[in-house]
């Protein structure tokens, strides 16, 4: 059963690509940036990395490891990776467009995500 949970921060990656890529309608009304208002879509950048914290907790009750050696260094790294490469994804996507201001919330996300990885360090040693 353990194989299977490994495979979930796999499909939740899969599934922030398809929602980062998927035309949301009127790109002119999307793309508008604005340094001091902040929009809903900008939290939603933020709550989308929720999961891997949540993956995380997940993990931990359930007793699995994403990886062998040096799980918490290789799970930050995916984040944080995830962070960036989601929103300079959207340059590759002709109905999409990298916007700077989406790509600080998405690492505000990260490191929220990366908090549930530095406390449950307290409760989890690494193996």
């Amino acid at each position: 059963m353990q194989k299977h949970y490994s495979k979930l921060i796999w499909l939740w990656l899969v599934f922030l690509i398809l929602f980062n890529v998927m035309p949301l309608g009127n790109a002119d009304s999307l793309n508008k940036k604005r340094l001091f208002e902040l929009r809903l879509d900008y939290f939603v950048h933020s709550i989308i990395f929720l999961g891997f914290a949540w993956l995380w907790v997940f993990s931990r009750i359930m007793r699995f490891q994403f990886f062998g050696k040096h799980e918490r260094l290789k799970y930050a790294f995916i984040i944080i990776l995830a962070g960036i490469g989601l929103e300079y994804l959207q340059k590759l996507v002709p109905w999409r467009s990298f916007n700077p201001i989406d790509l600080y919330f998405n690492l505000f996300g990260a490191g929220v995500a990366l908090l549930f990885l530095a406390v449950g360090r307290r409760e989890t040693p690494d193996q």
